[in-house]
């Protein structure tokens, strides 16, 4: 048996910068994985690729995207290379699902770590990222987590060397998003503040900039590089001033609770705060460990899931090894 961590993703700043023909949206994001880990077992067994997960809403077909990581793996093996066999994988969930965490997509880059090392593979991260990709676009992050700025539809990674361990809280309603929906209301209101703008010029190439809500501040471009940069010279106060979601105008209007559980964790003391992918977790930055356990204190019982967390610097990472299969 083999155990991986699977942790989390934030996405401290989310610019949405148009689509590509193909319908995937273009962003440019400040991501950091977080100490908030699922744990991926994976067994060796006669059959094919199974998945066990007892939390409701995870997929155990082969629909869950742990097996379709691995069978993209195993698609992926040199040709003559036999058949390494099936495998059990065993997901024991702390990340909220469809929470905007990246949750699915880190199960899937610890099944491919797992996998590699089971099956003596050899692969680097950057094999096992192109083959992730085929799977999720937050697959390749969740690989070398850590901290990056993600382009393109969130493959292309800049790592951000030496950034600052800050601590913070996130913080989860209970329920699930769909983020097509959100993309989806995202583009409508967009194409609808472009055809208002009153010198009848497109707004700011798929950005949200024209997209106007009383409690929200439009303008990501720049965020990215500004973010990097505070957090490179571990500038606490400037990462809270530059937390920002292009998609936080959107997914509010579906599910007003997020503006409210974002507004509950400023009022409980977070130095800033920001919505989690496309929703509906909320991130909110502590001064320090004290601060970020007092926060999850205050929150804990008045929300349905928080959870005190640091910015970690790797990605998925086994941490139990027994019989290695050759």
């Amino acid at each position: 048996m083999l155990s991986v961590e699977a942790p989390a993703k934030l996405n401290l700043t989310l610019a949405v910068n148009g689509r590509r023909p193909d319908g995937y949206h273009l962003i440019e994001s400040v991501m950091q994985a977080i100490d908030l880990t699922d744990c991926v077992e994976l067994v060796p067994s006669a059959g094919g690729t199974i998945v066990h997960c007892a939390v409701p809403g995870v997929p155990t077909d082969e629909t869950n995207l742990a097996v379709r990581a691995v069978e993209a793996l195993r698609a992926a093996l040199p040709p003559g290379r036999e058949d390494p066999g099936g495998l059990e994988i065993r997901i024991h969930k702390r990340i909220p699902v469809a929470a905007g965490l990246g949750g699915g997509s880190a199960d899937a880059a610890a099944a491919l770590v797992g996998a590699n090392a089971l099956w003596g593979l050899g692969l680097d991260h950057a094999a096992l990222a192109r083959i992730g990709l085929q799977v999720g676009a937050d697959v390749p992050f969740c690989l070398h987590g850590g901290t990056a700025v993600a382009r393109g539809i969130g493959e292309q990674l800049e790592p951000v060397p030496e950034a600052a361990p800050l601590w913070g809280i996130v913080v989860n309603p209970g329920f699930a998003v769909s983020t097509a929906d959100v993309y989806r209301l995202y583009d409508q209101l967009y194409a609808e503040a472009a055809a208002k703008a009153a010198d009848g010029e497109r707004a700011d190439a798929g950005r949200a900039s024209s997209i106007q809500e009383p409690w929200f501040s439009p303008g990501g471009a720049g965020r990215a590089a500004a973010m990097a940069e505070a957090l490179g010279r571990h500038d606490v106060e400037a990462v809270a001033r530059l937390l920002y979601n292009d998609l936080e105008p959107a997914a509010v209007r579906l599910y007003p609770q997020i503006y409210a559980l974002r507004q509950r964790v400023l009022e409980a003391g977070a130095l800033g705060a920001v919505m989690c992918g496309s929703g509906p977790s909320v991130f909110g930055l502590a001064a320090d460990e004290a601060h970020a356990r007092a926060l999850a204190d205050a929150l804990a019982g008045v929300v349905p899931f928080v959870a005190a967390c640091r910015f970690r610097p790797d990605g998925c990472r086994i941490v139990q090894s027994k019989e290695r299969v050759q």
